[in-house]
């Protein structure tokens, strides 16, 4: 914060009030990012002439689970969940990509570009998650992901199972709600708002309950220290503001949140969480923030099969004090 009043002989002092006033009037926004979901209008077609000619409904879109963009896809066939499919074997294409063979033809490509798919029961080379790239090619025949190699390749081997699943393990799953903003001094505070509205599809052969978690988190940037083609990696996550709501659903499929009997409506509302106001105070730094979401299966053994967002939107302002 700038020294009021400036002496002529502190040479220290004018500089800083200078920036300061450089920079703007204090509470001024000097960063500002954000994202809201488009808006769309249907005619209405039901003959109903208590409703206005077009209604505004906010696009939907679907979680994809991807570690990288993008987080969401407009077409309903987008899953967060594929049940395992069983191999009939799996082989190196490089270090770093591997071509998993189905044992059957299936009946539509099951993954999409992106997904972190993982490999049970083949061996300790072939087991576990492919990640971060995931899934670069997807046919009814096989599928090809790309993962962190250690610069060897290995022989083919058969047998086991690939599977999908977003939330499996407690994973944070980004939404595409996010910003990146610039944080210039180390008084600047950071004011967050963001809006999710989520309605989560499930199955399961017994009652089940879990944790629904949203949250914002923040990442710091660093330099990829490539100079050819220069960019920006992000660290690990901070949480800065979390919301959590303790949840159940009876054995079978369906959506959640699930229909209220005494409603008086035919469609039950979506989980939705809003932020407001939030202050986040991060230092200096060029950050990150982005919506995401966490489920933690607390009994039975429900899974999610797809995740359909409504509206969503995140405001993220820099302000001097």
């Amino acid at each position: 914060m700038a020294k009021y009043p400036v002496e002529t002989k502190d040479s220290d002092g004018i500089i800083d009030a200078v920036n300061n006033l450089l920079s703007g009037p204090s509470g001024l926004g000097q960063n500002f990012a954000g994202f809201t979901n488009p808006v769309i209008q249907f005619r209405d077609n039901t003959g109903q002439t208590d409703l206005p000619s077009f209604i505004p409904v906010n696009t939907p879109a679907y979680l994809t689970g991807n570690f990288r963009a993008p987080f969401t896809d407009n077409s309903s066939a987008t899953k967060t969940y594929v049940a395992p499919i069983p191999l009939a074997f799996s082989e190196y294409i490089d270090s770093r990509t591997a071509k998993l063979t189905f044992a059957e033809t299936q009946p539509a490509p099951p993954f999409a570009i992106g997904n972190a798919i993982r490999v049970e029961g083949v061996n300790n080379i072939y087991n576990g998650d492919y990640t971060p790239t995931g899934v670069v090619e997807c046919t009814t025949d096989y599928v090809i992901a790309r993962f962190n190699g250690n610069g060897f390749t290995y022989p083919p081997a058969g047998g086991g199972q690939v599977l999908y699943d977003a939330f499996r393990g407690g994973a944070f799953v980004s939404t595409d709600a996010n910003a990146k903003v610039t944080v210039n001094s180390a008084t600047d505070r950071v004011f967050i708002s963001a809006q999710l509205n989520n309605t989560l599809s499930y199955t399961c052969t017994t009652d089940s309950e879990f944790i629904y978690t949203v949250v914002i988190t923040r990442r710091i940037a660093f330099p990829n220290d490539d100079p050819i083609n220069p960019d920006f990696v992000f660290g690990e996550a901070y949480n800065a503001v979390v919301k959590n709501y303790s949840c159940k659903v009876a054995a079978g499929s369906g959506t959640f949140p699930t229909l209220d009997s005494t409603a008086d409506y035919t469609v039950a509302p979506p989980l939705e969480t809003i932020f407001t106001a939030i202050i986040d105070t991060p230092g200096l730094g060029y950050y990150w923030y982005i919506l995401e979401i966490e489920i933690d299966i607390t009994k039975g053994d429900v899974v999610f099969t797809q995740s359909k967002l409504g509206n969503r939107s995140m405001s993220v302002q820099v302000v001097k004090q």
